[in-house]
């Protein structure tokens, strides 16, 4: 029985892994474990590792090779995405990919990788310091500050104004990376690589809070056919440029057009993962994949044939907002998850306890996973449902 290695993620993870026939370990720490079910749990061996720890992971994964060998070494979570491809690495097995990863995570390898491509099309550069960052504002107006290897759009700003610049300067820690800010709709393209080969699953469209948190994910997003092809071609250049062979990506690109008509792709950043707010769980939806196990299928038994996709069927996962403070009382969550087309629900939130802050895609409050026949019915189905949940927050 091949046996694989899993760092971190959840459930559904370990369940792919599972129905592919192979023994299964995983490297969580005992508080790292929440997203796990009891039969995951029970069906996995899990070890007491942390998924960022790169050294206690790989002298784990060593000693685990040694007594059961390990065919392949994944992870789908974004503290564990290293970690894994340092095992897979060192091991010399299959798995996540090394320098993909590292080239990905690190926001300055990844714009110097695409320097004399069609997407060295956004200015930036490293700030060492205050200075830097000042000097590049005043060069180019409006833009993006971000921490080098940033995890959900935490540290993510965008710059307008000297006052917010001033503001944002007063924490930060250095270096980080700039950015003119690009104006645009913002998309997501959804890949799985096999043996090099590139394919584009699905386009989701992104609708932002003017921090660039996102609030709802759309697939299919709703496009016309000439932006379509210009995001899969500009997909497929990254990807290839990247080097990427085996592996899901979640890609991020701004589409604007000048005075003239003419359509512009800009990059924005790309993960070896799937993208957060259960997009993994949209694509099953809108087009029938299970990314996980075709990924580690794949892999493992290099199997590089891509299942057949069904036609898109439209999809969305909402973010709701809540004001700031202690929530004084939840009604309509059961009306909320019957209601036509919810396909899931999972609010974070409790009677008497402190809503999150939305500043990053790590602190919403949960989701509504909605389905539908066409974009109009999917809207409609979405704001119905969000009409019966009723949430009183009593100012902290």
């Amino acid at each position: 029985m091949k046996h694989v290695l899993i760092i971190g993620g959840w459930t559904e993870n370990y369940e792919a892994a599972l129905r592919l026939g192979y023994r299964v370990t995983g490297f969580a720490a005992i508080n790292q474990r929440t997203l796990l079910s009891n039969d995951v749990l029970a069906q996995c061996e899990f070890w007491d590792v942390d998924a960022s720890d790169v050294p206690q992971a790989l002298l784990c994964a060593m000693q685990l090779n040694r007594a059961a060998p390990i065919s392949g070494v994944f992870s789908f979570t974004e503290k564990g995405l290293e970690t894994a491809a340092v095992i897979a690495s060192v091991l010399g097995v299959p798995g996540n990919e090394l320098d993909g990863n590292v080239r990905t995570r690190n926001k300055q390898l990844t714009r110097t990788a695409m320097a004399g491509t069609a997407l060295d099309n956004v200015a930036w550069r490293v700030a060492y310091g205050e200075s830097d960052v000042v000097a590049f504002f005043e060069s180019h107006g409006p833009l993006v500050i971000k921490p080098m290897n940033g995890v959900g759009s935490e540290g993510v700003n965008v710059i307008r104004d000297a006052q917010a610049l001033r503001t944002d300067l007063g924490k930060r820690a250095f270096p980080v990376l700039v950015e003119a800010y690009i104006e645009g709709s913002e998309y997501s393209v959804e890949t799985i690589s096999l043996a090099g080969e590139h394919s584009v699953l699905a386009v989701t469209q992104k609708t932002l809070t003017d921090n660039l948190v996102e609030m709802q994910h759309l697939m299919p997003a709703p496009i016309g056919s000439d932006e379509q092809l210009a995001l899969e071609q500009a997909v497929v250049l990254l990807l290839s440029t990247m080097g990427i062979r085996n592996s899901v990506a979640h890609s991020e690109f701004r589409l604007n057009r000048d005075e003239a008509g003419r359509l512009h792709v800009y990059l924005i950043e790309t993960q070896l993962r799937t993208g957060g707010g259960r997009i993994w769980k949209l694509l099953e939806l809108c087009r029938g994949i299970d990314v996980f196990s075709v990924l580690i299928g794949g892999v493992v038994d290099s199997a590089h044939d891509l299942p057949t996709l069904t036609a898109p069927r439209p999809c969305l996962a909402y973010f709701p907002r809540f004001g700031q403070g202690i929530v004084h009382h939840i009604e309509g969550l059961a009306d909320v998850a019957a209601a036509p087309g919810v396909e899931f629900v999972d609010l974070e939130i409790s009677e008497g306890k402190p809503t999150n802050a939305y500043v990053s895609s790590a602190t919403r409050n949960g989701s509504i996973i909605v389905s539908a026949s066409n974009h109009t019915e999917l809207l409609t189905r979405r704001d119905e449902a969000l009409a019966m949940l009723r949430v009183t927050v009593d100012p902290a």
